[in-house]
């Protein structure tokens, strides 16, 4: 229902799933102190009406050979009526 506009810097691998399309991102490390803004864009290919719940944003790492998982809060797209 959304399409995936390309966007300025790290470029995602996209993935087309039975949900729609997923966005990863890879880095083989990060220093100390060091972070990164990922960010993406998305249009609608139909007109909103409401609010649509968009899926939680999840990151998986490594940290002393131990995987962590994190995840967003829920984001929402659309106004209130």
């Amino acid at each position: 229902v959304f399409e995936v506009i390309d966007t300025p810097g790290i470029v995602p691998v996209r993935n087309k799933t039975n949900a729609g399309t997923e966005l990863v991102w890879r880095f083989n490390s990060l220093g100390k102190g060091e972070e990164r803004v990922l960010d993406y864009k998305i249009k609608p290919m139909f007109s909103v009406i409401g609010r649509i719940k968009m899926p939680r944003a999840k990151i998986s790492f490594i940290f002393m050979k131990k995987t962590f998982h994190r995840l967003t809060r829920r984001q929402f797209i659309g106004v209130n009526k």
